[in-house]
């Protein structure tokens, strides 16, 4: 997907149901951060 995005084939990358250290593994270690994290919200 970085090699896409890089290339300007796609114009964003996004995620979904991931938890924060996911999130910030990911960034750390591609380059890159994801454009939205999509989430189930919370059942009260």
């Amino acid at each position: 997907m970085n090699e896409l995005y890089q290339a300007g084939k796609i114009k964003a990358i996004g995620m979904a149901n991931f938890q924060l250290d996911r999130i910030m593994g990911l960034t750390i270690n591609s380059g890159f951060a994801p454009a939205i994290d999509q989430i189930d919200p919370p059942f009260p």
